[in-house]
Parts: C-alpha cells; sequence; structure tokens
C-alpha cells in the first residue's frame, strides 16, 4: 500500500505538473512525456527532503536555519540540474518542434519551474511532517497507556505501603536491638526498595545514580539468600560519570532480576557479573550469569521481564536503542545500549 500510495501521489503530480505547461491544450501528451523526463530529479530531490533534511534538522534536531540553508542548496541544485535536462539533446528537440524556445537563463520558465519543485517538495513535506507528528502523537498515547496499565497493575497488588514502611522499621529496629547486622541491613535494603518502587518511580525520568543505588539495593538483598558455602560470584561495576542523567525509571531492574532469578542456583557454582559504563552520551549496560541446568533447553524463550524491558525500549527510546539476548551453553548475556 504504501508503494501503491506513491506511486498514485506521484501520477497526479506529473499530470497536474503537465498542465502548468499545456498551452491551449494542444500538446497535453507531448508535456506530459515532457514532464516525466524531468520528473526523476523533482523525485530524488524531495525524497532527500522528506527522508533525510526533515527528519534530521526539523524533527530531531530542531535546527531551521541548517533546515533552511540546505532546503534552498538542494533547490538551486535540483533547478539547475532541471535546466540541463530541458536543455539536453533528449529534451530540446522535442520543444523545437512544438515551437518553443529553449535558453537556459529564461526568467518566465526558471520561475515557473521554481514553483513547481516548491510546490511539489512543499506538498509532499507537510504530509511527511503530518505522519511523523501522527506517529509521534500515537506513540506518546501508547507511553501513557503502558505507565496506566503498569501503575493500575501495581495498585492492584499493593498492600498499604505506610503499614508496610512501618512494619519494616520495627523489624529493623529489633534486628539493631538484637545485634544481628546483617539481617538489619538486608531490611533496611528492602525498604528502600519498596520506597523506590512505590513513589519514585512514578517519574518519567529519574536520575541514574538512584537507579545504581536501587540495583546495589537489589543486589544486596539477593546476597542474604546466599550461604557461605555457595560458590557465587556476584560483582558489579559502574565506569563513567553518571551524575546529571536522566533514564526511564525500574529499566535496568528486571534485566538484573532476570540474572539472579535464573543465574544464581544454591550449591552450584554461579557468576553474576554486571558491568555498566557511561560515555559520549550513551549507557552500555551488559550483564553477563550462569544458566541453571534446568533452564539449558529453554535458552531461546523470553520471560516477561525482558518482553516488558523490550516493551519499553521501544516505547521510550524509539531509534535510540539496542538490546542483544546472547543465550550460551554456560553463560546467558544481556547488553544494552542507550543514547541520551
Amino acid at each position: 500500500m504504501r508503494i501503491l500510495s506513491h506511486v498514485f501521489f506521484w501520477a497526479i503530480i506529473a499530470l497536474w505538473s503537465s498542465t502548468i505547461y499545456d498551452y491551449k491544450g494542444a500538446y497535453g501528451l507531448h508535456f506530459i512525456i515532457f514532464n516525466l523526463v524531468r520528473l526523476p530529479v523533482i523525485m530524488i530531490a524531495t525524497y532527500i527532503v522528506l527522508y533525510w533534511l526533515i527528519p534530521k534538522y526539523l524533527i530531531q534536531g530542531k535546527k531551521y536555519f541548517q533546515f533552511g540553508a540546505w532546503f534552498l542548496i538542494i533547490f538551486l541544485v535540483a533547478t539547475v540540474l532541471d535546466r540541463l535536462i530541458i536543455g539536453s539533446d533528449l529534451v530540446a528537440p522535442k520543444m523545437s518542434a512544438l515551437g518553443l524556445t529553449y535558453s537556459f537563463f529564461n526568467g518566465i520558465p526558471i520561475l515557473r519551474n521554481a514553483f513547481l519543485l516548491i510546490s511539489i517538495m512543499g506538498l509532499a513535506a507537510m504530509i511527511r511532517i503530518f505522519k511523523l507528528y501522527y506517529v509521534q502523537e500515537r506513540k506518546q498515547h501508547e507511553i501513557q497507556q503502558e505507565m496506566l496499565a503498569s501503575e493500575l497493575a501495581f495498585l492492584k497488588a499493593q498492600v498499604n505501603p505506610h503499614f508496610l514502611f512501618n512494619a519494616l522499621n520495627n523489624l529493623y529496629s529489633m534486628a539493631i536491638q538484637k545485634g544481628d547486622g546483617e539481617l538489619a541491613e538486608g531490611i533496611e535494603n528492602l525498604s528502600g526498595v519498596m520506597q523506590y518502587l512505590t513513589y519514585e518511580s512514578n517519574a518519567p525520568k529519574v536520575e541514574l545514580d538512584k537507579e545504581l543505588q536501587l540495583i546495589q539495593n537489589y543486589i544486596e538483598i539477593q546476597s542474604l539468600r546466599l550461604a557461605e558455602t555457595d560458590e557465587a560470584t556476584i560483582s558489579f561495576n559502574v565506569e563513567g560519570n553518571t551524575r546529571g542523567i536522566l533514564i526511564a525509571p525500574v529499566l535496568l531492574l528486571p534485566l538484573v532480576e532476570n540474572a539472579f532469578k535464573h543465574g544464581v542456583e544454591p550449591d552450584k557454582r554461579s557468576l553474576v557479573k554486571i558491568d555498566l559504563k557511561v560515555a559520549d552520551r550513551k549507557l552500555n549496560f551488559k550483564i553477563k550469569n550462569t544458566i541453571r541446568e534446568s533452564q539449558v533447553n529453554d535458552l531461546t524463550k523470553e520471560g516477561i521481564g525482558l518482553e516488558n524491558v523490550r516493551k519499553r525500549l521501544g516505547l521510550l527510546y524509539p531509534d535510540r536503542h539496542s538490546l542483544q539476548i546472547v543465550p550460551g551453553e554456560v553463560y546467558f548475556t544481556v547488553i544494552l545500549s542507550l543514547s541520551f
């Protein structure tokens, strides 16, 4: 349908542009052929504007001066090429046969051609901008619906958070009084995770440092279930300047949760290696974990956590992310790249 719509558009343009040159309807067919020869130049110029100039300088960059300068350059180049085609051996003899004379610097034909070129490029640009705006509005609506659905799902599973926080604080105080520092630290980390998920994660963007602290608290909570005899290696490394960077909330935690869920097994040699690097306005997040023996045959399946992350990335970071899932015989690796 998309190809047919483009063909239909250019067919209409070819017929319309021929009426500009059709003197008293005497040479309609000749002028249609005449315009079809020139049409490729107009098409190339128009598609450059639509698929390069508008997305780069108007939609994404908001660089209006550069957009105007490049548009003028493309228009002038297309005009010169159009005049050269009209004066070529392929077209000029037919013009002479119709009683028309050609001169490269001919004011009225140049103005007529300029009007034709600007009209076509302008019409196509309006259609393109409207389409991009419609797609952007639809994606924004999907994001809002996704956030609403997530919020409703969370509210359904939520017990009064104030009650839970108070209960955790009481347990924390009891653990301190009994001298169980490890249990107290675990309760404190759990309270921090719950408070973050309940209150701070509702914002569209949060500081990356807060997300990293959330991950650290989660790792410490998971470490409590490991016995001293378990051969588990857990590492979390951060490289680069993370201050001042904003990210969608709770975007990285499901990947970490997936690694612990499927990679750490009691009484087995286990590994969870998490590396985060920030450089050149780009975030690289890599998680490598061992694979449980019972899950070796299910490596090709993505769980709900990974599926949700992939869906959120498509909505929140379109064309600005890559998510690689690399299953192996011993290790399972997830690599996420984001551009800010």
